[in-house]
């Protein structure tokens, strides 16, 4: 559904002055000048180069990423296209010619969707080779200050600096901002918010602080002391004081970021245990994990341990011919996992700098765990044994280049796509795509929490939600769009127009990539017509999407 302002024809007049400015782009003194550019190389992003060049090979494409991270998390964050709920609505689509790149290579018939990190690199290569109107300007980032030039609600220009220091300006007709962080979006003064809205702001029963519940989560018969001794309130690693707010209210926490580990059972592939060893590892930052196994051997009268795939959820890759990888992610059975809860705090509106640090904090969590878990005297033998018939792969980076931003800043459309919009089997109008996983939260918050009766600290997990949400379901264009009011020639992907719980279905890189493939159809028939993103109507995209033979409406009627 559109919401346009009664001088609609006003932004029209300004995208076309826009459009005239760029055709003299040449003659002013900017560094590069483009169609379109899109920032940021993840999934989304490299779709929606892709599907513009697709509609038209005449239109021009900057693709900037910063550094040398390529792939988002399907190819330096090592986990693919893992997240399919059913594999229909990616018939067709770039994220399916990709999968079959990489099918390809291992010589089998069927599409391979999580793979060696090199093999899903070079797949997106190929794929990109076969457009030479896409050019790519690795290492560009966006400048911290002064970074987006704009002339009413239309971007003109953007500024980014190279590893070598070098000050670039990169001028376009639309611009997507496909990056996990959305700075393209902050930076521009377009609308966004992070972390969680409350129950009562979009009527979702599945929003805000969440209540207590065991899954997930430390026992309730035998908790973990959250201090260092039942006589200090000074609180152990990795665990926060209780201020919470209460239950269904909003807040800035988000879920919890990783690093996603590639683990083997091949042992020639296999890293030594001290291979992973973080600098300044203090075993003792490891107590609550210790604390918590502890409280394991008791609950099931057996010293030997639990088996570390109870612990963390340790999963092949998903059709990997091989069949010798693994993924190590979060289990939403056990009160610790591969996800680093808290330590993401100030890192969506944090500086470069910042994010860093809160990037090296994570990897330490995340290696000295795993570390600890595999080295540690103190470990139940069975726990230990189980863990080591794994080891952490050695033909591609200890640690993925790409840390896992599993919840950032969201952008903030005229239109706000929420848990009442998910609804499996409604036909929508301006549907550009299909989602299909589940509501999929994770861990937001550790804290410490009081006994009432004793007045000790207990450690207690917060923010875990794991429902159905429904075979597959549609998405609006409008979760692509600003505010018609703020930015008319912006697109966004990876950080759409979505609730907390609603974005925690879309949030997954197979419906992300279908997002890019969309938003890459938007971006050509806005320049194509000279108007603005929001102009653009979903029935032309929908008869682009018909023309690929790609699926917008579920069931599906192609």
């Amino acid at each position: 559904m559109y919401i346009f302002s009664a001088s609609y024809s006003t932004w029209v007049c300004s995208f076309v002055s826009l459009l005239l400015l760029f055709s003299l782009a040449n003659a002013q003194n900017f560094d590069q000048a483009f169609d379109i550019i899109v920032y940021g190389s993840t999934p989304s992003g490299l779709a929606a180069a892709i599907s513009i060049s697709m509609f038209s090979p005449k239109v021009t494409v900057g693709l900037l990423y910063p550094g040398e991270v390529f792939g988002g998390m399907s190819v330096d964050g090592y986990i693919g296209l893992r997240d399919i709920n059913i594999e229909g609505p990616l018939n067709n689509t770039i994220a399916h010619k990709w999968a079959m790149i990489n099918a390809k290579f291992y010589n089998v018939s069927y599409p391979v969707y999580q793979l060696d990190q090199a093999v899903a690199k070079q797949s997106f290569y190929t794929l990109l080779s076969r457009y030479p109107n896409i050019k790519l300007f690795p290492n560009t980032t966006l400048t911290e200050t002064n970074s987006v030039v704009k002339k009413g609600t239309t971007i003109t220009s953007i500024q980014c600096t190279t590893d070598q220091g070098v000050v670039r300006t990169f001028r376009a007709g639309v611009f997507v901002d496909a990056s996990y962080e959305a700075d393209l979006v902050r930076f521009s003064n377009t609308s966004y918010t992070y972390g969680r809205e409350s129950v009562k702001q979009y009527n979702e029963s599945l929003a805000g602080v969440r209540p207590y519940t065991q899954t997930g989560n430390f026992l309730e018969n035998n908790p973990v002391l959250a201090t260092i001794t039942n006589s200090t309130d000074v609180l152990i690693p990795f665990v926060e004081n209780d201020d919470l707010n209460p239950v269904g209210s909003a807040d800035k926490r988000m879920m919890g970021y990783s690093f996603r580990l590639c683990l083997t059972t091949n042992v020639s592939n296999q890293h030594a245990w001290d291979d992973i060893k973080p600098v300044n590892y203090n075993s003792d930052d490891f107590i609550m994990f210790q604390r918590y196994l502890d409280t394991l051997v008791v609950s099931a009268n057996s010293s030997s341990g639990p088996d570390i795939t109870s612990l963390y959820l340790i999963s092949p890759y998903r059709n990997y011919p091989p069949a010798n990888k693994f993924d190590l992610c979060d289990s939403q059975g056990s009160a610790f996992t591969s996800d680093a809860i808290n330590l993401n705090q100030g890192y969506v509106d944090g500086s470069y700098e910042k994010r860093g640090q809160i990037a090296n904090n994570i990897e330490y969590y995340v290696l000295g765990g795993l570390y600890f878990l595999a080295t540690s005297e103190k470990i139940p033998s069975y726990t230990q044994k189980t863990l080591k018939s794994f080891g952490v792969c050695k033909d591609q980076p200890i640690l993925p280049p790409q840390l896992y931003v599993r919840e950032g800043a969201r952008l903030v459309g005229d239109s706000v796509f929420t848990q009442n919009d998910i609804i499996p089997g409604k036909k929508l109008g301006n549907s550009i795509g299909l989602g299909s996983w589940w509501y999929d939260i994770h861990v937001v918050s550790r804290v410490a929490v009081k006994n009432e009766t004793t007045g000790d600290l207990f450690v207690n997990n917060e923010g875990q939600v794991f429902e159905g949400s429904g075979e597959a379901y549609e998405i609006p264009i409008t979760i692509l769009l600003p505010k018609i009011s703020e930015t008319t020639n912006l697109l966004v992907t990876s950080c759409p127009s979505t609730s907390h719980v609603s974005f925690a279905s879309i949030r997954v890189e197979p419906t992300f990539m279908q997002i890019g493939e969309s938003a890459g159809i938007v971006a050509s028939l806005a320049i194509l017509k000279s108007i603005p993103v929001q102009g653009v109507k979903p029935l032309d995209v929908q008869t682009v999407l018909n023309q690929r033979g790609i699926a917008f409406h579920w069931p599906a009627t192609l």
